[in-house]
């Protein structure tokens, strides 16, 4: 009588299997087509501007390009100073260029002048020296 029960079990692990079979085509297939949606151009280009703005030093790139290229026209417009003259507009250009060039190239040191200048300007806390301090 042990045949029945071997044919028995030997069914049920065969349903088993393919249970298992047909579960592990539906996540590959699910995994196929999840590789196929990041791949697609729209799903990149998405990701890449995502990862662009979390990006930190982008965004100091981008505020420190402003400050540059606002500088250099503000400084062209003081040069010029409502002047129609060719060669005031000239030098205004060249002042304009030169200015946002040298701001580009030497941002720490702008912002750590800024800074200090910041922090010059604004009260200091002072402490009460009456206060005892606390152990």
């Amino acid at each position: 009588m042990e045949k029945p029960d071997l044919l028995r079990e030997l069914q049920l692990t065969i349903i088993e299997m393919e249970s298992v079979h047909k579960q592990d085509g539906i996540e590959l297939r699910q995994s196929f087509r999840d590789v196929l949606n990041s791949f697609r151009p729209i799903q990149l280009i998405k990701e890449t501007f995502t990862k662009v703005a979390e990006s930190g030093k982008i965004k100091d790139s981008i505020a420190n390009m402003l400050i540059s290229v606002s500088a250099g026209y503000l400084s062209k417009k003081i040069v010029e100073s409502g002047s129609k003259n060719i060669f005031k507009t000239i030098l205004g250009t060249v002042v304009m260029f030169g200015v946002s060039s040298l701001i580009s190239k030497n941002q720490e040191i702008i912002k750590t002048l800024g800074g200090e200048l910041l922090n010059f300007s604004s009260p200091k806390e002072t402490t009460d020296s009456r206060e005892e301090p606390k152990q």
